[in-house]
């Protein structure tokens, strides 16, 4: 029998509903046929899942450097996280299929779910944790940022644990940029 505590269910059933909140927001966003514009980003329509949210800034192709992150991710990944690459914040073991779910986020313009388990190798209980990155681009039309969110399915054993991945899904659900359609009407 596994026995957890109030507290740690009430913190999963809120993070759950802000991967949730976000992977809304950003469908939304992308209504208009291209993934959206990282200016077009709004705290305040995401404001609750803002404690697990973060934005990064996109390092060539592999990786990305965390400027804006929440509480929940600083206490995953450590206070000292913001204004580093998010790779740093994996297990070194990890980093390489971080860096090829960041290309395929790049490449094929696709949000990525990336299922994260606490690498202590003496804890008393694994942490286990959900990472899900979605593509931003700029006003030329490249992903240029990514919009994140992180939240712990179960408690590490310690603020800013290292962690590895377990599994890595991108969407089937491609965003193209949309195509230039040109209607003359001569009447």
């Amino acid at each position: 029998m596994k026995i957890s505590s109030l507290l740690q269910e009430t913190l999963n059933r809120h993070g759950a509903q802000a991967l949730q909140l976000l992977q809304t927001y950003w469908i939304e966003l992308t209504s208009h046929g291209d993934i959206p514009l990282w200016s077009d980003v709004n705290p305040g329509a995401i404001q609750d899942a803002l404690e697990y949210a973060f934005l990064a800034e996109r390092l060539g192709c592999r990786d990305a450097r965390l400027r804006i992150a929440g509480g929940g991710v600083q206490r995953m990944f450590g206070p000292d996280v913001i204004g580093k690459r998010l790779s740093r914040a994996l297990h070194p073991v990890a980093r390489l299929r971080l860096y090829f779910a960041f290309e395929t986020c790049v490449h094929q313009r696709t949000p990525c779910d990336i299922d994260l388990n606490c690498a202590e190798p003496f804890a008393p209980h694994r942490g286990h944790a959900r990472l899900v990155i979605y593509p931003l681009r700029d006003a030329d039309g490249s992903v240029s940022h990514f919009l994140g969110a992180v939240t712990e399915t179960e408690a590490s054993p310690r603020s800013g644990a290292s962690y590895r991945i377990s599994d890595v899904r991108h969407t089937n659900r491609q965003i193209k940029a949309p195509a230039l359609r040109l209607v003359i009407n001569n009447t």
